[in-house]
């Protein structure tokens, strides 16, 4: 299994690379970073000329890029592991298509006539080569899909009946205010205050094992080696 993840641009290129360092060091899995150079590849239909879409649409073409790999973890940029741990003891089975739950705060999946318990978040998953028909159908009927979150919504659509979910705490997105000291923490941030994310309370931090900051990424950024994880294992 190798791991992969997209940094489109000067600071993505930056929190991409601090995660996939995260992800060898703790993981010791060989680790990817699409960046920028592999754009050509999002040519999905109906995808327009925006970066971040366009970079999304990666996701689709991973089994593409990478036609060695018979397993993938994909991960986001603002995804990390916080200690070491087996990762072939969470996801075993080697044909399952693995992704957490997402707690759908907009109701995309009752909007898409989806099993409401079945939603999941797309930023992190694991794949195997079995899977890659159903990543070209994403990428090939981009232009049919509602895309509200861009790759998460279509590949609701496409995926919804065929995943496993795996252990909830691979895919922790995290509140800020949460964790540290209320709304007058300085890692709070109005997104986080706003959209009240999947936090980590009432979870020991010897439990955790991951964290998903959500698009929060001045975490990474200014505040990181001062961040609450900075004597993670």
């Amino acid at each position: 299994m190798i791991a992969v993840t997209i940094g489109v641009g000067p600071e993505f290129e930056k929190f991409a690379a601090w995660s996939a360092a995260k992800v060898e060091k703790h993981l010791g899995l060989k680790t990817y970073v699409l960046g920028e150079q592999y754009i050509k590849y999002a040519n999905s239909p109906g995808a327009d000329s925006d970066m971040a879409q366009k970079s999304s649409c990666l996701k689709f073409l991973l089994f593409k890029i990478f036609p060695n790999a018979d397993r993938i973890m994909y991960f986001d940029a603002d995804w990390r592991p916080v200690r070491d741990f087996n990762i072939y003891d969470y996801v075993p089975n080697e044909d399952a298509l693995y992704f957490c739950k997402d707690d759908d705060p907009e109701k995309l999946g009752e909007r898409y006539g989806l099993d409401k318990d079945r939603y999941f978040n797309a930023g992190w998953f694991v794949a195997s080569r079995k899977h890659a028909h159903l990543f070209e159908e994403c990428h090939n009927r981009f232009d049919e899909f509602e895309t509200v979150w861009f790759d998460q919504c279509i590949m609701n659509q496409v995926f919804n009946d065929k995943i496993t979910f795996a252990n909830p705490l691979l895919n922790k997105k995290v509140s800020m205010t949460k964790l540290k000291d209320g709304p007058n923490s300085p890692w709070a941030s109005d997104y986080d205050l706003r959209h009240n994310w999947i936090d980590y309370a009432g979870i020991e931090r010897k439990d955790m094992l991951t964290l998903h900051h959500g698009v929060n990424y001045q975490i990474w950024d200014k505040q990181y080696n001062d961040f609450i994880w900075h004597n993670e294992e």
